[in-house]
């Protein structure tokens, strides 16, 4: 049998982790957001975005909509490829 005070402890901590785990997913969903709402306002489609990165338009979906994590080397590639288009469009 586990003494009680190791089992507060126990559940003390996942709690913690929980919150934590939360926190991180708001954060992860702020920034989600703004690159969708980024993308929507230079009035980029989806898939023009995607085939400039060499991404499927179904995996940038995805992230965008916090379905998938987000690496460093796709938010490179995101913005770079927005900032392309963002500049052909300024060209038309």
């Amino acid at each position: 049998m586990i003494p009680s005070r190791i089992s507060r402890h126990w559940k003390e901590a996942q709690n913690m982790m929980l919150v934590a785990k939360q926190k991180h997913e708001q954060k992860r969903r702020l920034v989600t957001d703004a690159m969708r709402q980024l993308r929507e306002q230079n009035r980029i489609s989806l898939r023009a975005l995607a085939r400039e990165m060499n991404f499927t338009a179904p995996y940038v979906s995805d992230v965008e909509l916090n379905r998938r994590a987000v690496s460093q080397d796709f938010l490179e590639k995101y913005f770079k490829a927005l900032r392309a288009l963002k500049k052909n469009k300024q060209k038309e």
